[in-house]
């Protein structure tokens, strides 16, 4: 962290204090952590909508094929006129 100091203050800073310089280098971490955080709750968003979108697409599609086999089952009934054996009552 000297190190650090010592080559932000001599480069970028010129001739300041330390306190200066960690003061300015917490401000800077600050910033970064809070656009850290708001990156996390948009990819959080995202990741909550592509989750409801799948469930949503699976429910659909169980629910088309429930109804294509209950066409079927009403179809293949009429066919054999109610009964499994075809004779009727």
């Amino acid at each position: 962290m000297k190190q650090f100091l010592h080559f932000t203050n001599s480069l970028i800073f010129g001739r300041l204090s330390e306190p200066f310089v960690l003061e300015k280098i917490t401000s800077w971490q600050c910033l970064v952590l809070q656009v850290l955080k708001s990156d996390v709750e948009a990819a959080l968003q995202v990741l909550n909508f592509a989750i409801y979108h799948k469930e949503l697409t699976e429910m659909e599609e169980r629910e088309q094929r429930e109804m294509e086999m209950k066409q079927q089952a009403d179809h293949d009934a009429g066919a054999t006129g109610g009964t499994e054996d075809g004779h009727g009552r």
